[in-house]
């Protein structure tokens, strides 16, 4: 089978071409918790579920990171909403709920 590389990535290897990793490069905002067993995880303004976790903060940085690294080589673009609008702040609020 012939091979062609495009700017997206090679074509006709196992599978769609792989997106260009430098187009996607951004920043992603992170929400790190502090939970008795240590920290978790998990990015902004990614589709799917994507998580890190770590006995330090550190450590649950490093994790996410390495995550969503994985998620965008598996899903390029498709790990964005269709928008793509960037979250340009991030809130964390405290809510009362009956249950």
């Amino acid at each position: 089978m012939e091979s062609t590389v495009t700017p997206d990535g090679p074509l006709g290897q196992n599978g769609p071409p792989r997106p260009n990793l430098i187009e996607l490069l951004r920043s992603v905002k992170v929400v790190i918790e502090k939970h008795p067993e240590g920290y978790v995880a998990h990015p902004l303004g990614l589709l799917g579920v994507v998580m890190g976790h770590g006995d330090t903060f550190e450590e649950a940085l490093l994790d996410i990171r390495s995550a969503i690294r994985s998620h965008l080589e598996i899903h390029g673009r498709g790990a964005y909403p269709e928008n793509g609008s960037p979250i340009l702040e991030a809130f964390i609020a405290e809510v009362n709920v009956v249950v």
